[in-house]
């Protein structure tokens, strides 16, 4: 599954053979829920397969409060991924200069109970890793 990325929003991509998901860019759409539906459906088909593996990387150059609280539940699936049995990893990829990136990578580390490695990039490695 590949979403090509917008001015509005981000880069989803899937890969089966490796299991990883990226959600890369600036997320700002119109509608989140619209947006992150196929991310839903297939972390829904996942989740019938017992014992499956994901790593998950998230970089967000920008997201808008409607992406942060679609953002949470996306979360929360992957946490009930993993009390079903799955290995989830996360990496919340963030620029060094960016603080308030981070910081809610750290928060969202207290809202749910998942494996989340915080990456935090120099802005030219950060910027290679968007593109």
């Amino acid at each position: 599954m590949v979403i090509p990325a917008t001015p509005k929003t981000p880069l989803i991509r899937f890969d089966a053979a490796s299991s990883k998901l990226e959600i890369i860019g600036r997320s700002i759409p119109e509608d989140a829920e619209d947006l992150y539906q196929p991310v839903f459906q297939l972390l829904r088909r996942m989740i019938m397969k017992p014992h499956g593996s994901l790593k998950v990387v998230l970089q967000f150059e920008y997201f808008n409060t409607h992406s942060s609280r679609i953002l949470i539940d996306f979360l929360r699936v992957l946490e009930s991924m993993m009390n079903a049995g799955h290995l989830i990893k996360v990496f919340w990829v963030c620029e060094e200069y960016d603080e308030e990136t981070i910081d809610y990578g750290e928060d969202l580390k207290q809202i749910v109970q998942l494996p989340i490695d915080t990456t935090v990039l120099s802005e030219e490695k950060y910027d290679d890793f968007l593109n």
